[in-house]
């Protein structure tokens, strides 16, 4: 055998070796595809399911559209298992991808989750306009779900400073979500209750307890208890503002017969309204049950309200005189109560 002869089946055995690895790489490819199709179709529904399947993945392998794709659906899994995306690497990379690719029919999803994930790390003014164009996308796509998610969470975002933009998004996303086509009381019931929390900033007492009355017959409807209890509380916050105390009171133990068990919201309103009729001791229960080793907040919270309470008890144990006393222009009584109140309201985003 000669050397032309050596040197023609030394190409064919190459050809031959690339021809598998060329092969053996096709099919990698194609196997860790079905892994994330796999993967997609059980991320809304299984996401900690999902979540195992993308661990058969080696993303240091995938390129591309591939790696976006993955990047986006794990992020999207981690987020519907309750996880908040801590490490935004793997976000970054799908909304990097899909940026360059508005065609692309996941373009929408990863300007929604990017924006989530803004506004869990405080940055508003760059949430927004993810998730503005979310929205945007999502409607010429015919895709009111995610319209709808991205419309919600640009509400929060406005409830901080334009309460009639606010307004206008608390409506339009309710409409998104009837048109989505798959809506249940319960969650009507809370987009409801969002639209009386716009109202309520806004302050029309009217408009509020209209949209919160529907709330809590969209409540009722689906028979949720917990539903029903955040309606009754908000109610009673809303009197509370409006200084109808006994009105208060009787909401907020409407709140806690649905809820079946005292929260720190609940404490708090209950101790307040305890003060406001002057019966302090039966305040003082409420402020003694608070979980003072919940937070720092809670454990400050706590020692104003007993301050308080003490202060009222000591000094007007006549109820004449302390009901005169808050009818008195007097400065020294400019007890904060909106410090107490005011940050269990609503949550920013």
């Amino acid at each position: 055998m000669d050397f032309r002869e050596m040197g023609s089946i030394f190409k064919i055995w190459y050809r031959l070796l690339l021809v598998i690895i060329l092969c053996g790489c096709v099919g990698s490819f194609e196997q860790e595809d079905a892994v994330i199709r796999e993967a997609a179709r059980l991320m809304q529904e299984q996401p900690d399911s999902a979540l195992r399947v993308l661990g058969k993945v080696s993303r240091h392998s995938l390129r591309g559209e591939t790696l976006a794709r993955y990047a986006l659906i794990h992020s999207i899994a981690q987020d519907k298992s309750g996880q908040d995306v801590t490490n935004d690497s793997l976000l970054r990379i799908a909304y990097g991808y899909y940026s360059r690719h508005p065609e692309d029919s996941l373009y929408a999803r990863s300007q929604y989750y990017m924006g989530k994930y803004l506004c869990l790390t405080e940055q508003p003014d760059s949430a927004y306009g993810c998730l503005l164009r979310a929205k945007t996308a999502s409607v010429s796509d015919s895709d009111y779900y995610t319209a709808y998610l991205a419309t919600d969470r640009m509400r929060r975002i406005a409830e901080i400073s334009d309460t009639a933009l606010c307004l206008s998004l608390s409506k339009e996303a309710y409409r998104l979500y009837l048109k989505h086509g798959a809506a249940n009381p319960a969650n009507e019931a809370y987009l409801l209750r969002g639209i009386g929390d716009s109202f309520h900033r806004c302050h029309e007492s009217d408009s509020t307890l209209y949209y919160y009355n529907r709330a809590l017959g969209k409540a009722r409807l689906a028979g949720d208890s917990t539903a029903i209890a955040s309606v009754f509380y908000k109610i009673s916050l809303h009197y509370w503002h409006y200084k109808q105390y006994v009105k208060a009171f009787e909401y907020a133990q409407q709140a806690l017969r649905y809820k079946g068990y005292l929260d720190l919201s609940l404490l708090k309103l209950l101790a307040l309204c305890y003060i406001e009729n002057s019966e302090y001791e039966k305040a003082r229960q409420y402020i003694d049950a608070m979980p003072s080793a919940e937070s720092k907040e809670t454990r400050l919270v706590k020692l104003r309200m007993q301050k308080y309470v003490s202060y009222f008890r000591n000094r007007y144990q006549d109820e004449n005189t302390y009901k005169s006393h808050k009818k008195d222009s007097n400065p020294n009584y400019q007890w904060d109560w909106s410090g107490l109140i005011g940050s269990m309201n609503f949550k920013r985003y």
